[in-house]
């Protein structure tokens, strides 16, 4: 395993997973994957299997499991539908974003936090938009995630001046949305 965080069940759960992301497994490739002992990993394999993260083909083979493609679909903007527009489509789905579970939404607001590191990158009328969409729509789901409602607030006033101006703007619905007590996470 290259990467470790130092709780060795979860480490050897997610060298399970990691086996099967480029394709299905059988039992035998799962160990010679991970190098795990055989009863180890069948527990691991089957255990994920039980919460869905895994499930097997047709052939018996270890393969991501139905609760993977949930995640995926919540933290993905669908493509638009012939007579759609990307921007309505959008919209559309990050409004919905308010529906979906706890899990999915963590894993949303990392991935927006990950994106949003690099707002500068964007031509400025790309960063207003960035900016708004994430303070009218992904700021609101972090506020129950302190961690998260910490480092959106910085990252909020950091790049505050490209709300729009008034008082209807993203900077004025943030300071109403987060918390001026959240402390700003660590690291």
């Amino acid at each position: 395993m290259d990467n470790i965080s130092g709780v060795g069940v979860l480490d050897k759960a997610v060298s399970v997973l990691a086996a099967v992301e480029s394709g299905p497994a059988t039992l035998a490739q799962l160990v010679a994957a991970t190098g795990l002992a055989r009863p180890t990993t069948h527990r691991i394999a089957v255990a994920l299997e039980h919460h869905r993260l895994l499930a097997r083909d047709v052939q018996g083979r270890f393969i991501l499991g139905p609760r993977v493609a949930e995640l995926v679909s919540w933290v993905t903007i669908p493509e638009p539908g012939p007579g759609q527009d990307r921007a309505s489509v959008k919209e559309e789905y990050l409004r919905g974003l308010r529906n979906a579970p706890r899990d999915a939404i963590l894993v949303k607001l990392a991935d927006r936090a990950s994106n949003a590191q690099t707002l500068q990158n964007l031509p400025l009328p790309r960063q207003r938009a960035y900016y708004a969409q994430t303070v009218e729509h992904i700021v609101p789901l972090a506020a129950g995630e302190p961690w998260f409602a910490g480092w959106y607030a910085s990252w909020a006033a950091a790049f505050a001046p490209l709300a729009e101006p008034g008082p209807g703007g993203p900077a004025a619905r943030l300071s109403r949305e987060i918390p001026s007590q959240v402390s700003k996470p660590s690291g």
